[in-house]
């Protein structure tokens, strides 16, 4: 048994597992021992996992009924809930197997929206991090917000000097980089008694779409106008690229409610110096960091 204690990522191949198994090893693993738990560990995503060093790839799925052993000898467990139309299910099944077999801490991916309980996705999560508090268990919520990375998706419309969005100029947001996601997940993971029953919103920049393109534009170093489309097109668009309707649908909803509501732009911006002792990317540095996806 090794003497460091264990921390198990469950969901590792996607982005935010990804970015913090990769700052765990970088930073943590003095500390701890690591664990990457990926559905298929022969796929590339996997692989690029088993190329880091201090790192053990390990088969398991979430929800699957040989997660109890899986999780022997594990003291904190990280669930990076799955995007599925059943993570509620996936991810509290998970957690049981984990108190099942001793794990101390369970650490849970949640979002803002889950402040929100009459949205679709606010109702998934609300009943997730309820679920977590009420295992009996030590626990910590990690709260995440819009990422930065996504607005790689405006690239078309940038390229052609105009910035396309729902959210109106004036509605300021939250959004972070999944990089600086992975820097606080690790730093929270390796101290877990840091953060116990806690929720924690990781927020990194906050900013309105008049900010977005004055942002765009100086760095691009050429006028970029803004363009508000309907809902409903933006809706469409989704499902036409081949976005999940309930998907399509529950981002939607969150757009039409980031007017209407302070969840999406409130909270403390120090939070995260404070985990990481760092400060986190600005939009600014994100888009100066990703000129190639804008040019």
């Amino acid at each position: 048994m090794s003497i460091k204690p264990v921390v198990f990522v469950i969901g590792a191949s996607g982005s935010v597992g990804a970015a913090t198994i990769k700052n765990l090893t970088e930073n943590y693993a003095h500390k701890v021992e690591i664990r990457a738990g990926v559905r298929n560990p022969d796929s590339e995503k996997a692989g690029k996992l088993k190329s880091l060093s201090n790192v053990t790839v390990v088969q398991a799925t979430m929800g699957a009924s040989n997660l109890v052993s899986i999780f022997q000898g594990v003291s904190t467990l990280y669930i990076v809930t799955p995007t599925a139309k059943n993570r509620v299910e996936l991810t509290t099944s998970t957690a049981l197997s984990a108190k099942e077999a001793g794990v101390k801490h369970v650490a849970v991916v949640s979002t803002l929206t889950a402040k929100l309980p009459d949205t679709s996705f606010g109702s998934q999560y609300t009943k997730i991090e309820r679920h977590i508090s009420e295992l009996g268990l030590v626990y910590t919520v990690l709260r995440l917000p819009m990422f930065m990375d996504g607005y790689a998706h405006y690239k078309q419309s940038v390229k052609h000097g105009v910035l396309t969005r729902v959210i109106d100029l004036d509605t300021p947001c939250h959004a972070t980089t999944v990089a600086d996601i992975g820097k606080a997940s690790a730093a929270i993971l390796a101290n877990p008694e840091l953060y116990q029953n806690k929720t924690i919103a990781i927020l990194g920049d906050r900013n309105t779409s008049n900010e977005f393109i004055s942002i765009l534009s100086e760095v691009l170093q050429k006028e970029i106008k803004y363009e508000r489309i309907p809902f409903e097109d933006e809706l469409k668009k989704m499902k036409s690229v081949g976005v999940p309707e309930w998907i399509a649908e529950g981002l939607t909803e969150v757009a039409m409610k980031m007017e209407s509501t302070t969840v999406y732009s409130e909270g403390d911006l120090g939070k995260f110096k404070q985990i990481t002792g760092d400060d986190p990317t600005t939009l600014r540095k994100w888009i100066e960091d990703n000129l190639h996806v804008f040019n």
